[in-house]
């Protein structure tokens, strides 16, 4: 997990970085998803698939703890996060109230 939040220190223009942040984003380990989600949010500018990726988190993934990671990342990243917009919306109707409001501050 350390080394994931480390991987946005070499940058949004490095490929390697981008790719192994979206890998650990897809790890078995719900931990090292949740780190993984806090790194994509801090490549700045963020990488198209980086703000891809917190989205299908957020939405998708079945451990609470992640998808907030990737709902404080999109909300962190701002209007950096628009492109996604859209898939966030139905997250404000979500059944879980903590997603549900992390969705909520995303798109104010």
């Amino acid at each position: 997990a350390k080394a994931v939040a480390a991987l946005p220190r070499l940058g949004p223009d490095s490929p390697d970085a981008v790719a192994a942040a979206v890998k650990a984003a897809a790890d078995k380990t719900y931990s090292l998803r949740a780190a993984a989600a806090a790194a994509l949010g801090r490549f700045a500018p963020p990488p198209d698939a980086a703000v891809t990726k917190l989205a299908d988190l957020a939405a998708a993934d079945p451990v609470l703890p992640v998808r907030l990671a990737a709902l404080r990342s999109l909300a962190e990243l701002g209007p950096s996060a628009n492109a996604v917009r859209g898939r966030v919306e139905p997250l404000a109707a979500d059944k879980s109230p903590p997603v549900a409001l992390g969705a909520k501050v995303v798109l104010a």
